[in-house]
C-alpha cells in the first residue's frame, strides 16, 4: 500500500476543495479522498438538487 501524506476524509465539496488546496500548496503531496458513496451523490450534489455535469 502506498503512504499518503493527507488522507481527506469525504467527497463531497468540502473534502474535494480541501483536497485541491492541499495539491495547490505542494504538488508533490500524496493526497487521498475516501468517499463512502460516489461523490456525485454527496450531500453538495444533493443540496443542488442533484445536478451533474
Amino acid at each position: 500500500m502506498k503512504p499518503f501524506d493527507i488522507v481527506v476524509v469525504g467527497g463531497g465539496g468540502a473534502g474535494l476543495y480541501a483536497a485541491m488546496e492541499a495539491m495547490k500548496t505542494n504538488p508533490a503531496l500524496n493526497i487521498a479522498v475516501l468517499s463512502k458513496i460516489y461523490p456525485n451523490r454527496s450531500h453538495t450534489s444533493a443540496a443542488q438538487g442533484g445536478a451533474v455535469k
